[in-house]
């Protein structure tokens, strides 16, 4: 069984994970270091290493950032007709990237990137570069689910996902169109 147990009280931040009772990882965050995940950079591929799919991006840390190639848009959109294509065909060395945080670097380790850009509210969620639909699980009437489900898959772009969280199953689709051309509006700001 898997637990965490932070401590966030102090101005230092410190999170153990433990497995059956056995430390797997402990982060300590010192008070100066904030966190830069969500946050959005335009970066470029520093290196490509076709072993392992993956690419190192600088996006102006420390260190180089880390991206695999399932997280690259071009690769989700073929991902369906050629799910076995290696990263060179996807990004090459110098080429320039909008990437997102999704895991603050540590140690020696420098943080884990997106090329799946996602933006947020309280009811809907976007990310830019992968056809997908979502609807929450915690919706009370399968009928708004579904209803919602097609909302979503008639006005989304083949390049977005769309992620429709519990709190819009009450809302009216005029809300729904609202929330999510701000949300494209957002992205392309």
């Amino acid at each position: 069984m898997k637990k965490m147990i932070a401590n966030l009280a102090s101005r230092e931040k410190r999170v153990a994970v433990l497995e059956n009772g056995v430390l797997r990882k402990l982060e300590i965050m010192p008070p100066q270091k904030r966190s830069t995940v969500g946050n959005i950079y335009l970066g470029k591929v520093t290196k490509v290493l076709p072993g392992m799919d993956a690419v190192f991006i600088d996006y102006g840390a420390e260190r180089n950032g880390f991206l695999h190639r399932d997280e690259i848009p071009s690769f989700q959109q073929t991902k369906k007709t050629d799910g076995k294509a290696s990263i060179g065909q996807f990004v090459h060395q110098g080429e320039k990237l909008l990437v997102q945080v999704t895991r603050d670097e540590t140690g020696t380790k420098g943080a884990k990137l997106t090329g799946l850009i996602e933006f947020s509210t309280e009811s809907l969620v976007y990310i830019h570069g992968i056809d997908y639909v979502g609807v929450s699980k915690k919706f009370k009437n399968d009928d708004l689910q579904k209803q919602w489900r097609e909302t979503a898959l008639q006005y989304k772009n083949a390049d977005e996902g769309l992620i429709v969280r519990t709190s819009m199953e009450n809302e009216s689709e005029a809300v729904f169109l609202d929330r999510l051309t701000g949300l494209r509006e957002l992205y392309k700001g």
